[in-house]
C-alpha cells in the first residue's frame, strides 16, 4: 500500500485551513493548532519547512504569523508534498531508471514505474489547493 506521510496530510490540511481565512492576515501556530486539531509541535514544525520552501510568508513580531505566498489556485499538491517530503517516486526505478534491487535485468514491470510515476505527478501537479477547497479534489483520472 502506497501512503502519504502525516507530514503531507497535515501539511495539506495546515494550508487548506489557511486557504480557508482569506480574511485572516497572517495565523500564529498555536491558532493554526488549534482550529485544525494537530498537535502544536507539529504544526510548527511544518510552517518552518513550508516557510522555507517558499509555500507560507512568515512574520514575526506582535501581528506576526503565517499566510499563503500565493493563492490558493497557483499552489499545487504536487509543490506541498515535495516540500514536505521530496521528490515523489512510487518506486526505486522511477528514481533514475536504474533498480537498486539487482533485477533490472530481467525484471517485466521496470519499465512501466517511469511513466506511471511521471503521470502520478502530474496529477499531483494539476490538483491545487484551490480543488482541495471544493469539498476534495477530483483529479483527471482520463491521464492513466
Amino acid at each position: 500500500m502506497i501512503r502519504i506521510t502525516k507530514l503531507s496530510d497535515y501539511g495539506t490540511a495546515i494550508l487548506a485551513e489557511l486557504a480557508q481565512s482569506p480574511s485572516i492576515a497572517r495565523c500564529s501556530a498555536r491558532d493554526i493548532a488549534m482550529r485544525s486539531d494537530i498537535p502544536l509541535p507539529m504544526v510548527s514544525k511544518i510552517l518552518k519547512i513550508l516557510a522555507k520552501k517558499g509555500l507560507l510568508a512568515s512574520y514575526r513580531g506582535v501581528n506576526g504569523g503565517y499566510a499563503l505566498s500565493r493563492a490558493p489556485q497557483d499552489i499545487s499538491l504536487g509543490e506541498i508534498i515535495s516540500a514536505l517530503e521530496g521528490p515523489v517516486f512510487l518506486t526505486h526505478c522511477s528514481e533514475n531508471g536504474e533498480c537498486p534491487c539487482g533485477r533490472s535485468g530481467y525484471c517485466p514491470v521496470r519499465g512501466i514505474w517511469p511513466g506511471i510515476n511521471r503521470r502520478f505527478q502530474e496529477i499531483l501537479d494539476g490538483t491545487k489547493l484551490a480543488d482541495i477547497l471544493q469539498n476534495g479534489a477530483k483529479p483527471q483520472l482520463s491521464a492513466l
